[in-house]
């Protein structure tokens, strides 16, 4: 099962005397620790009510939005939960999620507030979750959202026994169409409509900027600044289907020559002149496929430095085990992330 954990209030439940403390731990000075804590600590408000503000006062814990501190701070704070899952298999109180014999445990994935945990389908192993997740709320102040998370179950769990753990959780059931880090969490069998999102996402920005006259400079930097980017870590990990790139090569090329991305104008030079790697002092603007192949190659290079890392010990584990990912395979049933970072090696050779 994997369980998607929402935060509630995040930043300002977050307890200042674990906050310090943790510094402590992490080897930072008493000079320091008293610094941080004055940037946290002297902060005043004022509420405005029906319009009149209110006398200030003083938060007792939290820490602002908006302030370049306070994402560092939180981070380090994120770690204490990393930590404690982390042991919890060591301690055999969890037991995570293993692909195969050789490969490590999953337990987590942390971003910032962005949770997601994985572990056993059954009521035992949710509770042990549920556990820890209270120890790390009354030492930090955090508190788990229960409304707004959810859980996915695999296909092989009998619908009874999802429900008894969804009952016992106070979660949602599922989180089908839901998001990690801009990725679906659940794949379709239509790779174009999984990947319709970021043509969306590609014309909602474009229509806030069609209404002002740019050169065609000025349109070529916020090429490859704003809409080459919109799908950027993606195209790391997953090769798009190839309408999909076409569609968004045509929606560049429509911006380039018209200034919209959505409606079709005269383009004044050809496409492989247009929208290609440099050549002769025409405009760099390079196009989706040799954009992706290049960056999911490069993502499979890092894993023969990276041996580390717990993604590359996965994909060794399932794919290379005897061998390292110049030399590997492609092997049957492969994963779509597999099968995108080998096309991309091929590519390469």
């Amino acid at each position: 099962m994997m369980m998607k954990l929402d935060m509630r209030k995040a930043y300002y439940l977050v307890e200042w005397e674990f906050l310090i403390s943790l510094l402590r731990a992490y080897g930072f000075s008493e000079v320091w620790c008293g610094r941080v804590r004055s940037c946290i600590s002297t902060v005043k408000f004022r509420l405005l009510f029906n319009g009149e503000p209110s006398a200030e006062f003083q938060p007792s814990k939290g820490i602002r939005q908006g302030d370049p501190l306070s994402p560092l701070l939180f981070i380090l704070m994120s770690n204490a939960l990393s930590f404690l899952i982390k042991k919890a298999p060591q301690r055999h109180v969890i037991k995570g999620l293993k692909l195969n014999r050789s490969c490590p445990s999953l337990t987590h994935c942390l971003f910032a507030d962005d949770t997601i945990i994985f572990g056993e389908a059954s009521v035992s192993e949710e509770e042990k979750i549920l556990s820890i997740l209270n120890d790390y709320g009354s030492i930090t102040g955090q508190e788990v959202n229960r409304e707004k998370s959810s859980m996915f179950f695999s296909y092989n769990v009998p619908i009874d026994e999802q429900e008894g753990i969804v009952q016992t959780s106070g979660f949602a059931a599922s989180i089908c169409h839901s998001k990690y880090l801009g990725v679906p969490t659940e794949w379709g069998r239509s790779k174009k409509e999984t990947f319709q999102f970021l043509l969306h996402r590609m014309e909602t920005r474009g229509e806030s900027w069609k209404s002002l006259l740019l050169s065609p400079g000025g349109k070529e930097v916020l090429l490859k600044v704003v809409f080459q980017a919109i799908p950027s870590f993606i195209k790391c990990l997953f090769l798009l289907p190839r309408s999909t790139m076409e569609k968004m090569d045509a929606m560049l090329k429509n911006f380039f020559w018209g200034g919209s991305l959505s409606k079709k104008t005269i383009h004044w030079r050809a496409g492989h002149d247009s929208l290609c790697p440099e050549r002769g002092g025409r405009p760099w603007l390079p196009t989706f496929p040799y954009l992706q192949f290049s960056t999911a190659g490069q993502t499979g290079m890092e894993s023969n430095h990276k041996l580390d890392a717990l993604w590359v010990k996965v994909l060794k584990s399932i794919y290379f085990p005897h061998s390292d990912f110049l030399n590997a395979k492609k092997g049957g049933k492969a994963s779509w992330i597999w099968v995108s970072l080998w096309e991309a090696k091929k590519r390469m050779k």
